[in-house]
């Protein structure tokens, strides 16, 4: 008995501390524990009685009842070989993203099958559930192990050496003018050149309302990372880390703590030091699941936040309120901010018009590419629904804060070309992919000195924005002196942009060391 109980508990706990290994980093301690204990839980609630229940039914239909001492000696035959099938099943239905993506399906099919053979003839022999036992012991062992790793040497990352190459110029900025900043960043919305090229959009409409409310728009703006968490450390460290926080599975290592302002985050660490209040009012929980150290954070991290990601496989899992509720929270927040006690620094993360699916589901190129010519086709009305969206915020923010500063920027470009084809399989050309990959939104609303700036294309990308906002504020154009090089990269060490030039094709660099720090040659 204590084995069925063991074994159920083990069909729950492997997926999920598989799962946890490979996102770790993702999620806080108690996130983690919530999501261990829930999924042992919900294996032990649905296999036992689902397997006793079956093997009841079984039992009535395919051999007489037994009775008396037969019964006793006998039992049921069927429980065994159930439990290991439920709990395998359960496995892949608990493991069917991660499994996927690893394209390990066939594998899970041989083994599902040989482990519920196994118990057959083990439960012959009087061996019970030993096999699937000891098969999921051992799959656990080894991903806590692999999970334990992870920790152990994430602990040892470092993000300092390319963060803090400029902290002693950081730490003595003082600034002059102290206007409230508002960052808006809006997922994956792509550049006019990028929507017209890539996805056949005219969004000049758009862009007139923008002006309209008094904001100045580069057209030529890109982003210096080709994914959220490889983009935005960059814009707030103000550096370029070279892909080095990469982890290959769009998520970086340290990238999360220095957002959260767990770590030195320069950005944060400046607009702090010139007392300003900072607040993150963002519409998901998914780019910053455990919050962050800062004075105000919407919506507030969740216990379950884990946990529904295991359960739900998605990208952005639901959590806590539904979306029209968040955007809701949002404007009210913003509407309910005492202007007379900032300054306030605020990030903002709207979670539109979005990319093209990380996981596509066809395995086929054709497929794939045929899957991307049915995003493209119908992004145009995402992109209405952002820009709908972010003229709203845009209105309220103006006219309740005349006086602030307003950055409205893409985080990347919207991946329409997943394998460099189009729909027919052609190739697409180098220049039209990166375009496609690092070309964004970039408005601003702010005095000319500084939104001049961005309009005519003096500011360029994303690593150096923040440069240009507090050489501004200070009014120490000093601070220009170590802008970083407006170079994009589609991975480490593969240069797509360089000087704000889209390139004609990829090119491979290194790392020179200079000044006990790397720069790209």
């Amino acid at each position: 008995m204590y084995l069925y109980f063991f074994t159920a508990l083990l069909a729950g706990f492997y997926p999920a501390i598989f799962f946890l290994s490979n996102n770790w980093h993702i999620f806080s301690w108690q996130q983690s524990l919530v999501l261990l204990s829930g999924a042992c839980l919900i294996a032990l609630a649905a296999i036992l009685p689902l397997s006793w229940t079956m093997g009841y039914v079984l039992r009535v239909f395919f051999r007489r009842p037994l009775s008396g001492p037969e019964e006793k000696t006998n039992g049921n035959p069927f429980i065994v070989p159930l439990i290991s099938l439920v709990s395998l099943l359960l496995c892949a239905i608990f493991l069917r993203g991660t499994l996927a993506a690893i394209n390990a399906r066939p594998i899970l099919v041989y083994a599902l099958t040989g482990l519920v053979v196994l118990g057959f003839v083990w439960n012959a022999h009087k061996k019970g559930l030993k096999p699937t036992f000891f098969t999921l012991l051992i799959l656990s062992s080894l991903a806590a192990f692999n999970l334990m790793g992870n920790i152990y040497a994430g602990a040892r990352e470092t993000a300092d050496g390319w963060l803090t190459k400029h902290k002693a110029v950081y730490d003595q900025v003082r600034l002059k003018s102290t206007p409230d900043v508002y960052l808006i960043i809006a997922e994956a919305y792509p550049s006019r050149a990028a929507l017209k090229a890539v996805y056949d959009f005219d969004n000049d409409v758009f862009y007139r309302q923008l002006t309209g409310l008094g904001f100045k728009v580069n057209h030529d703006f890109f982003s210096n990372y080709n994914h959220t968490l490889s983009s935005l450390p960059s814009l707030f460290g103000m550096a370029h880390h070279f892909g080095s926080l990469n982890l290959g599975n769009l998520d970086s290592l340290g990238g999360r703590r220095m957002l959260e302002a767990k770590a030195y985050n320069p950005v944060i660490d400046m607009f702090r030091a010139n007392h300003y209040k900072i607040q993150y009012l963002h519409e998901v929980n998914s780019l910053l699941p455990n919050g962050a150290d800062v004075d105000v954070c919407l919506p507030a991290p969740s216990l379950w936040y884990g946990l529904n990601a295991f359960l739900l496989q998605k990208e952005n899992p639901a959590d806590g309120p539904g979306r029209s509720e968040t955007i809701a929270s949002l404007k009210d927040r913003l509407t309910a901010m005492d202007l007379g006690r900032g300054p306030y620094f605020t990030f903002i993360y709207v979670n539109l018009p979005g990319h093209s699916p990380s996981r596509v589901k066809e395995r086929t190129r054709e497929g794939i590419n045929k899957a991307m010519e049915a995003f493209r086709s119908s992004y145009g009305s995402r992109v209405e629904s952002a820009n709908k969206h972010l003229l709203d915020l845009a209105q309220l923010i103006t006219s309740r804060d005349p006086d602030s500063i307003v950055i409205i920027i893409g985080d990347h470009g919207s991946w329409g070309f997943r394998l460099r084809e189009d729909a027919d399989g052609k190739p697409v050309s180098t220049p039209l992919f990166i375009l496609d990959r690092f070309g964004v939104l970039a408005a601003m609303y702010a005095p000319n000195e500084l939104s001049g700036r961005l309009e005519n294309g003096e500011l360029k990308s994303h690593v150096n924005l923040f440069r240009h906002v507090f050489a501004y504020l200070s009014g120490d154009r000093e601070l220009l002196s170590t802008m970083a090089p407006d170079h994009a990269f589609e991975n480490e060490m593969i240069m797509a942009i360089e000087d704000g030039n889209i390139l004609d094709n990829f090119v491979k660099i290194v790392l020179v060391p200079k000044s006990g720090n790397g720069e790209a040659k």
